[in-house]
């Protein structure tokens, strides 16, 4: 039933130019979730819930998915597709501004998945590390933004501000000693962060 429901899913989001995650990128998502069985996963961008419905597949029998959107008609829609696929009681939605909702947490996450505003990655970056527990991983998609994060030359000044923000964020994780991370070209750009062991 839910494979039937993603592929319904992923037809809206593509007549609708709703963004919603790749295939290749949702297959190596999985295949981590898979492996590491999280009992909290922190979402950071619903949408419409396909990737967090998708990846609920994965995650411990105990646990839970959070998921934020602030956009309210997608945040409806994310709750029917979710209350669809009959799993309110392993997806909890939160409409909120995802720095508002990482700023007010405290407990701690197995996996951090961002898919929120690319041009505050690296402003969710620290309080995202700081929620994670110990060999946590952090997720960040999109972060090439179609390529243009690795390009050369002057950036057309409507996607300058993200273009920017999201080379600081990459510069910033890679220097950053706290953590080991890893960047794969596959699609919009994957990045994999995971948090050192005390």
């Amino acid at each position: 039933m839910i494979e039937k429901l993603l592929t319904s899913m992923r037809g809206y989001a593509h007549e609708n130019y709703v963004p919603i995650v790749r295939p290749e990128t949702e297959r190596i998502l999985c295949s981590i979730i898979e492996k590491i069985k999280p009992k909290r996963m922190l979402e950071l961008g619903a949408a419409i819930g396909y990737s967090a419905i998708s990846f609920s597949r994965y995650i411990a029998d105990d646990g839970i998915i959070i998921t934020v959107e602030r956009d309210e008609q997608r945040a409806a829609m994310a709750r029917r597709n979710i209350a669809e696929a009959n799993l309110t009681g392993k997806i909890r939605l939160i409409e909120d501004d995802a720095l508002t909702l990482l700023r007010s947490m405290d407990n701690k996450v197995d996996i951090i998945f961002l898919d929120a505003d690319k041009s505050h990655y690296i402003e969710y970056y620290e309080d995202c590390l700081r929620l994670l527990s110990d060999d946590g991983i952090i997720i960040a998609d999109n972060v090439l933004f179609a390529g243009l994060v690795e390009k050369e030359g002057e950036v057309e000044h409507k996607h300058r501000t993200i273009v920017t923000n999201l080379r600081l964020f990459i510069k910033t994780v890679q220097a950053d000693e706290r953590v080991t991370s890893e960047l794969l070209k596959t699609e919009d750009g994957i990045m994999i962060i995971r948090k050192k062991r005390k």
